[in-house]
């Protein structure tokens, strides 16, 4: 009868793409872009929580000054009651006026003691943005004077471009534009080379009696290229997304910008102005301050009434607090400038 016969064929084989259209490097690049604009979003990040930490500290160095200011009325106060009573012991002055600087006395510390308590809640403010263990322990070691003032100009002309958060939006454009690029890379065609080494073995089946088996290798390769034709209009709808993602994405840029640019002039108009009423309140605490010097010893020898002593030492309290908060809000503004300029953290 006929004999069976069997045949084994075993391949080992090697792709490689060797032109896909720019698919791969355009992802690689849109990748790329994606890292960077996730880290100068984790830079705004980090930069919107260093202006927090500073503005608690201004906000604590501000009560610290104010709780100095009113520190400085009790110590007037406490003038103001030595000489009461001691003119109510010689005979020159009556009880009421002792008992009036007696309540003057009282309602200053009791302001001291408020703004102390105000002291408190920024301290343990700022402790709780810096983590520590005891929030309360914080100290201010610098106080609101104003060093020399920045170059405004610049840090506003800074604001559109080194704002990390503009930055960011501008690398966005960048990974829409290269997702347009992948989508069009699939339009074109692909190239694959391929390679392989076959083993085919066949027994003695179907060959002549005085036949033998047949064992060889065998060496394979080719070359293939793909063009896609019909796809359903998937990659077209792509495409159009691709096309929306990127102009919302300079939208979005664009508006930041001008946003940036604004806030930025404000912020520079802003600081300017209490600037310059820091400079002028500074001259009038200095002369608030020399009042009460005068009206101190003008009162020890009567010339002036318990009752003039008053309004010129709330006037020495009123412009102090005006000088603080100006300065406060001064720094402040800076500080927010410099954000929106990206150089309130070093530079990565």
């Amino acid at each position: 009868g006929a004999r069976a016969s069997t045949v084994l064929d075993v391949a080992l084989g090697l792709g490689y793409t060797l032109f896909d259209g720019g698919l791969r490097e355009a992802t690689y690049r849109r990748l790329q872009a994606d890292a960077r604009r996730l880290a100068l979003l984790a830079d705004a990040d980090a930069e919107a929580l260093a202006l927090d930490v500073s503005e608690a500290y201004l906000d604590a160095a501000r009560q610290a000054d104010l709780a100095d200011a009113f520190a400085e009325a009790v110590t007037v106060s406490e003038d103001r009651l030595r000489i009461a009573q001691a003119e109510v012991r010689i005979g020159t002055a009556a009880e009421i006026d002792a008992a009036l600087a007696l309540a003057d006395y009282n309602a200053d510390r009791a302001a001291l003691l408020r703004q102390e308590v105000q002291l408190a809640g920024a301290r343990a403010a700022l402790g709780g943005l810096l983590a520590l263990p005891d929030p309360e322990a914080v100290v201010t070691t610098d106080s609101l004077a104003l060093g020399p003032p920045p170059n405004l100009p610049a840090l506003v002309a800074q604001a559109a471009e080194g704002n990390r958060r503009v930055r960011s939006a501008a690398v966005a454009e960048e990974v829409a534009a290269l997702g347009i690029r992948q989508v069009r890379s699939e339009y074109r065609p692909t190239v694959r080379a391929s390679a392989g080494l076959g083993l085919t073995a066949a027994d003695a089946g179907f060959l002549p009696p005085d036949a033998s088996p047949a064992l060889g290798p065998d060496l394979r390769g080719g070359l293939t290229a793909s063009i896609p034709i019909l796809d359903g209009g998937e990659r077209r709808r792509r495409l159009q997304n691709a096309e929306i993602a990127l102009r919302q994405s300079e939208l979005t840029t664009d508006a930041l910008r001008l946003s940036a640019r604004s806030r930025a002039a404000q912020l520079a108009a802003t600081a300017r102005g209490f600037r310059a009423l820091v400079d002028l309140e500074t001259l009038n605490e200095g002369i608030a301050r020399e009042n009460v010097r005068v009206a101190l010893a003008q009162l020890r020898l009567g010339f002036i009434s318990a009752l003039d002593l008053r309004q010129i030492q709330l006037a020495l309290v009123d412009v102090r607090l005006r000088r603080i908060e100006a300065a406060y809000q001064a720094r402040r503004a800076e500080a927010e400038l410099r954000l929106l300029a990206g150089e309130l953290l070093p530079a990565e």
